[in-house]
């Protein structure tokens, strides 16, 4: 989705391949679709290791619609970038320390994550929490301005919580 740092173009003759995801490069949320890009002899070793995968009808047609039309892309990368910078707004004014993420989701850090992740699953907000860090949560983009405003009530009503 940040075409500006892609490793493609300076690939050259070397033998990497490179994955896309349509959901996760586009902000095609749960599109099953994705592309590999590599020199041909290494595309052609990848196919043979790999076999032809069965791809619905409307993803390749929706594929095709987001890998060529170049304004699209523009005004979709615009604006997951604001949507992202209103989440960062969110996370912040609820004391999470934002740590990483992408144009798609946040890396937040708290002193407890797993209770975070379980009192916002209780809200109906699912989180990612991970094992072997937890301090660590990762959210995504609301999607619409009044799941950013849920996300702002149950993120501040389960900090009350935390802390009481």
């Amino acid at each position: 989705m940040t075409p500006e740092i892609s490793v493609l173009p300076h690939i050259g003759d070397e033998p990497i391949a490179v994955l896309r995801s349509f959901g996760k490069f586009f902000g095609l949320a749960g599109l099953r679709l994705g592309f590999i890009a590599a020199q041909p002899p290494l595309a052609k070793a990848l196919e043979a290791c790999f076999g032809s995968w069965a791809i619905s009808g409307p993803a390749l047609s929706i594929g095709r619609a987001a890998i060529t039309d170049i304004d699209w892309q523009i005004n979709m990368r615009a604006r997951l970038q604001r949507e992202a910078a209103v989440l960062d707004d969110v996370l912040r004014n609820d004391g999470l320390k934002i740590i990483g993420g992408t144009s798609l989701f946040r890396l937040t850090g708290h002193r407890d994550a797993f209770a975070l992740h379980y009192a916002l699953a209780q809200r109906r907000i699912w989180t990612r929490q991970f094992d072997d860090h937890s301090t660590w949560l990762r959210i995504g983009l609301p999607g619409s301005r009044d799941a950013c405003v849920r996300l702002a009530d149950a993120l501040a009503a389960a900090q009350r919580n935390l802390a009481g």
